[in-house]
């Protein structure tokens, strides 16, 4: 008799342990859930940061006025500035190291945007996706844009060069 007391004993110490376990799991789940709203928020103002500071440096002088662009297509288009300055900051990022002056990069990142956004919609894709594999071609990666349609050649980019004055034939 005394042995069943202790198992019963036993088997109620052990159901409350599995219930004070399951108090603490459910305590620490809601917890998490309740303060990962606050890291998610801390997480997007700090991508924010540096986007802006990146957006400030590759723009230089003209920051001012492609963010007032930015701001206005960003209006006419439903998108957030910040995300489109984001996009425009990759691209300046990608143009002005390849030779192209400032405000000759500027012009070429704000049509490229328009451009992708357009693509992107037409594509049922990602604007950030498109931005991504238009940049990736820039550099020589023609490959990511064939599922646009988009098929750059050697060939086309002679071509092209040739019709634009950017390089003479050697007749």
């Amino acid at each position: 008799h005394r042995m069943s007391a202790n198992t019963k004993g036993a088997h109620l110490l052990a159901g409350a342990f599995a219930s004070l376990r399951n108090k603490l799991l459910l305590t620490s789940f809601a917890a998490a859930m309740a303060v990962k709203p606050l890291f998610d928020l801390v997480n997007a103002m700090s991508n924010a940061e540096e986007i802006a500071n990146k957006f400030n440096v590759v723009f230089g002088t003209q920051t001012d006025l492609v963010r007032d662009w930015a701001s206005a297509l960003g209006q006419n288009v439903g998108r957030a500035q910040h995300e489109l300055e984001g996009m425009l900051s990759t691209l300046q990022d990608t143009f002005v190291p390849l030779g192209f002056a400032r405000t000759d990069a500027t012009k070429l990142s704000t049509s490229l945007v328009t451009l992708s956004l357009d693509v992107a919609s037409f594509n049922n894709k990602l604007d950030e996706e498109v931005v991504r594999d238009f940049q990736s071609a820039l550099v020589g990666n023609h490959e990511t844009v064939r599922k646009y349609g988009i098929v750059i050649t050697e060939a086309t980019l002679k071509q092209e060069a040739l019709a634009s004055g950017i390089i003479k034939t050697d007749r």
